[in-house]
């Protein structure tokens, strides 16, 4: 699966571009984006992140670090009859890569779609112990809808499953991040 969504990433600038089969010269600017929440109704995530967008072939690529803002109270099974309560603090280090494709109009805002992934550490401690989150590496998909408010401005709005290991939280999640494309 994340083989197939890496070769649709990688062929998504000729199969959806709208200006032709010609591959464009790039257009490489800075980013930064500081209000991206990632959340469902049992679990929220706030990242800070910087990077790059081709703003012509429309992909972008960025550093992130997103974090829980308070710590939760979570269970991690660690044996078939053993599950183990902790407060957690959790930290999540990854490099995003998404694409963006097929322009249309929804709600007077220029929107496109956008599929992508963000590969990373998950890292964290235990408050009140002196174990510490092993490091988990993970890959998360994502999809939604970039709407395009101006050419330097951007609000992405989609889904994310972040398996993170925990048993009384589930993987499936809502991501709302604010881009700001520097010029």
């Amino acid at each position: 699966m994340k083989k197939l969504l890496i070769l649709f990433l990688l062929s998504s600038n000729t199969i959806f571009s709208q200006a032709g089969n010609d591959i464009q010269r790039a257009n490489i600017r800075g980013s930064l984006s500081v209000l991206t929440f990632d959340f469902n109704f049992d679990d929220l995530f706030w990242s800070f992140s910087g990077g790059i967008e081709d703003v012509q072939n429309e992909w972008g690529a960025k550093l992130n670090f997103e974090f829980r803002p308070f710590k939760k109270k979570v269970q991690i099974r660690e044996d078939y009859n053993i599950v183990r309560q902790y407060k957690e603090v959790v930290y999540f280090i990854s490099l995003d890569a998404d694409k963006r494709f097929l322009h249309f109009n929804l709600w007077g805002t220029d929107t496109q779609f956008f599929a992508g992934t963000r590969t990373g550490f998950l890292l964290g401690n235990y408050k009140g112990t002196n174990e510490n989150r092993k490091p988990k590496f993970i890959t998360t998909p994502m999809t939604g809808f970039c709407f395009n408010f101006s050419d330097e401005i951007n609000l992405k709005v989609g889904y994310i499953h972040f398996s993170d290991g925990l048993v009384n939280v589930p993987d499936s999640r809502v991501t709302l991040g604010l881009n700001f494309i520097l010029k």
